[in-house]
């Protein structure tokens, strides 16, 4: 990952050793528990409410794509290759038809979304966290149906949102997605996580969202979620700031989604990351 990040970094220097009790009680590293989950794509009978992607793309029609609103200087025509929601849906039907495993066992996940990694676990954040997950959840339902895409487009990528409540990256590893343990390949879930602390989880609670779905969602961009990029190594010496954080928006996800999984993105290069990449 040399030559990452902005240019003109600082010299090298010694990064922050371990802390001491990772080498006497080292972090398992693969685990196999069942997550929570949240969202639309978290129903029983996901695959039978979703539509096949080229069935979906054959069924947009740009004939209804609405110019008006945050979108009506981008002119009355409908462009496909300005669609997020499009570039979505096929990161997700990509992420089904990939295998980076030969045996082929594992199964196919045809929702887009993130592993949400829990640090605080008090009385007032358990009490609290269902309720952020939520409306995190409503966030993005309400992101989607603001954007530059087609009313087909938007309702399909609502359904295909799955947040997932797990214990970091042994479980990733733990998935089994490649025969080698040591690659942890896209899309985006498994890239890189979010993190939430009392402080987000009392912050995603007490969020109101706006009834019309066109507002203006500048509001929402300064309230931000830590994510970490799962894969990052500590290195023994860098010139670079980066950690392997950031903090991402919470109507910044879909867009931080689409910008890793496109080529197998390092978060490293979005850095500074403090809103919507």
């Amino acid at each position: 990952m040399t030559g990452r990040g902005a240019a003109g970094a600082p010299p090298q220097r010694s990064v922050t050793p371990l802390d001491p009790s990772l080498e006497s009680r080292p972090v398992p590293s693969r685990r196999t528990v069942q997550p929570r989950c949240f969202g639309p794509g978290a129903a029983a009978d996901i695959r039978n409410s979703i539509r096949a992607f080229p069935e979906l793309d054959a069924a947009a029609d740009p004939a209804t794509f609405d110019s008006s609103g945050a979108y009506a200087s981008f002119g009355t025509e409908y462009q496909s290759s300005m669609d997020d929601m499009r570039r979505l849906l096929k990161h997700a039907r990509d992420g089904e038809t990939v295998r980076w495993r030969k045996d082929e066992q594992i199964t196919p996940n045809p929702t887009w979304g993130y592993y949400v990694f829990l640090t605080s676990y008090t009385p007032a954040t358990r009490e609290k966290l269902t309720r952020a997950l939520e409306n995190l959840c409503e966030v993005q339902t309400h992101t989607i149906n603001s954007d530059y895409t087609l009313p087909i487009l938007a309702e399909e990528a609502i359904k295909h949102l799955q947040l997932d409540l797990p214990q970091f990256r042994a479980i990733i590893r733990g998935l089994d997605l490649t025969d080698d343990a040591t690659v942890i390949p896209p899309p985006a879930r498994n890239l890189v996580g979010l993190v939430l602390d009392e402080a987000t989880v009392s912050m995603l609670s007490d969020l109101e969202l706006p009834k019309d779905p066109k507002q203006d969602f500048t509001e929402l961009e300064s309230k931000t979620i830590k994510v970490v990029e799962i894969r990052w190594e500590r290195p023994q010496r860098s010139r670079s700031s980066y950690r392997g954080i950031g903090r991402v928006s919470v109507n910044g996800l879909l867009r931080l989604y689409n910008l890793m999984t496109l080529s197998n993105g390092y978060m490293e290069d979005l850095h500074p990351l403090n809103g919507v990449p």
